[in-house]
This record gives structure tokens, C-alpha cells and sequence, in this order.
């Protein structure tokens, strides 16, 4: 599967204030409440995908530079979540964008760079 346009913060917000966003049959027009459920379904999903494909070691760079059955099991789940994310910020009437900019501003305010360690 090969996506053609950029996923970024505009083509994110565009998508989240859609009138009514691209259904799954897995994500069923419920309310927040099942939304944030599924969210935790599709999050263990996407657990168990990755144990069962990824390899143990980190300098395995084959595995994530190829494009075996595996990777695509991983894109996929990972798209399911992203699906639900969206879906269930439109329930919860919250601005994904916002959300991870005010998380990153809360990083950078708990943990400033001139107190961090490098290792």
C-alpha cells in the first residue's frame, strides 16, 4: 500500500473536522466511552503485532528497511490507531494538534534540555 499524500498536522486537522470521518468496522459511530475502549483494544493489537513480528534486537535494520508481510501487519494496526485517535477526539470534541502541543510545552516545562543528561 503506497499512501501518496503526507501525513501532518494539516492533513490531521482536516480529517478531524470532517463532517463525518471514514468508518472502520472496527471503530463503530459510538460515544467517547467506547471510542477510548477501542482505543485500548486496538493499543494491545498493536502490542501484540509488534512482538510477533519486530525483531529482538535494535540493530536489526533489515527488518524496518524491507517491506515484508510483517511491516505491513505493523502499518496497519498503527493506522487502525491513528483512525481511533481521530475518531474518538472528534467524540471528545478535543484538537489533536493542540493536545500534542500543549504535551510537548508541559515536556519542556518538567524535564528543561539544560538539566537533562545525555548518555
Amino acid at each position: 500500500m503506497k499512501v501518496t499524500t503526507p501525513i501532518t498536522f494539516d492533513t490531521l486537522s482536516k480529517a478531524a473536522h470532517l463532517k463525518t470521518l471514514p468508518q472502520s468496522s472496527l471503530l463503530p459511530p459510538y460515544n467517547a466511552r467506547s471510542h477510548v475502549l477501542q482505543i485500548g483494544a486496538l493499543t494491545g493489537q498493536l502490542c501484540s503485532t509488534i512482538l510477533t513480528h519486530a525483531p529482538l534486537d535494535n540493530h536489526s535494520t533489515h527488518f524496518w528497511n524491507s517491506s515484508g508481510g510483517g511491516k505491513e501487519d505493523i502499518a496497519s494496526s498503527m493506522g487502525l490507531l491513528l483512525v481511533a485517535l481521530l475518531v474518538t477526539a472528534k467524540a471528545c470534541c478535543l484538537d489533536l494538534k493542540v493536545c500534542i502541543l500543549k504535551k510537548i510545552e508541559l515536556n519542556g516545562r518538567k524535564y528543561p534540555v539544560h538539566l537533562c543528561k545525555v548518555r
